[in-house]
């Protein structure tokens, strides 16, 4: 019985997706993914390397908070940051922001872009995405949408 639990976790948290090229590897917290690992297969599909690893943060409603994008460096056989997704939750909403990782710093400072959603009201979600512009110093709109919720399932159009 014991080794049927086993084999059974190991097929939850180890899993190849059939006709990709990809495997995944999820680590469990609290019954919260803390961190996936992507792994690529190579060019015949007998071995994996890896390839991303995300780490998940939660608040106290177990929503994400930040979402941290490590790759995988072959030549120091180490995982370096990349990037982060900081979700901010507001009354009526919540913002994404992507933020790259500053090697000078050794931070996540520099913001890329944003995303702004906000509920209208139980059928419309209003989604705006800016984009940081460097040379103005300020938020540029890249893209504005309007988001039908049909059935409390929610439409993009």
């Amino acid at each position: 019985m014991k080794t049927l639990i086993l084999i059974a976790l190991l097929v939850y948290v180890w899993t190849p997706v059939k006709g990709s090229d990809y495997v995944y590897n999820y680590n469990l917290e609290n019954n919260l993914i803390s961190s996936q690992t992507v792994y690529c297969k190579n060019h015949d599909g007998r071995y994996i390397y890896p390839k991303f690893k995300y780490n998940f943060t939660y608040d106290d409603q177990q929503r994400i908070v930040r979402k941290e994008i490590q790759q995988w460096d072959i030549q120091s056989k180490s995982w370096k940051n990349s990037h982060c997704l900081n979700w901010i939750f507001t009354t009526d909403g919540f913002v994404i922001e992507y933020i790259n990782w500053n090697k000078n710093s050794n931070d996540y400072t520099e913001m890329q872009e944003k995303q702004v959603v906000i509920k209208l009201n139980d059928n419309f979600l209003s989604m705006s995405i800016f984009k940081w512009d460097q040379g103005n110093t300020n938020w540029t709109l890249k893209n504005n949408t309007l988001v039908l919720n049909s059935s409390n399932i929610y439409v993009f159009h």
